[in-house]
């Protein structure tokens, strides 16, 4: 996994459902992990 902050441009199309953001992190053409981020 990256150790380092996730921000919005490391984020490649970030979908919103339901106040929790499903962002798929990609690197060289390849996804690396998904993670949720639940919206407050």
């Amino acid at each position: 996994v990256l150790s380092s902050s996730v921000t919005a441009k490391n984020i490649d199309v970030p979908q919103f459902s339901k106040g929790i953001y499903i962002c798929t992190l990609t690197k060289k053409g390849k996804s690396i992990y998904t993670q949720k981020i639940i919206i407050k």
